[in-house]
């Protein structure tokens, strides 16, 4: 991720991306820029998603080609929780409209 990549992020693009954190799984693999830039700041940590039996009964047996291995998601840490509840709470109050465009990182 380049510096200039990060000066771009919004605190309204920071607002949806723990949103997304918190509300669905992001693969690593496939994610937007914003959320390099909340693991920089510590946010969001990448953790290995939990293998489920179902998978392991699928990876041994005839359908075992259709097996796909764990991959890593996107989790909201303490400090990211935190953030997106000052910035729901921002949000909600009129300077949100001054704010939401902003950088995020000057």
């Amino acid at each position: 991720m380049r510096a200039s990549d990060a000066r771009r992020v919004s605190h309204a693009d920071v607002l949806e991306g723990l949103r997304q954190a918190l509300h669905r799984q992001i693969v690593r693999g496939r994610h937007p820029v914003v959320l390099d830039v909340l693991h920089i700041l510590g946010f969001v940590d990448w953790v290995r998603q939990p293998e489920r039996t179902s998978r392991y009964l699928v990876a041994n047996s005839g359908r075992a080609d259709a097996y796909s291995p764990p991959v890593d998601i996107a989790m909201l840490t303490a400090t990211g929780r935190t953030e997106l509840e000052r910035l729901i709470a921002l949000e909600r109050t009129p300077q949100w409209v001054q704010h939401r465009m902003h950088p995020y990182i000057e």
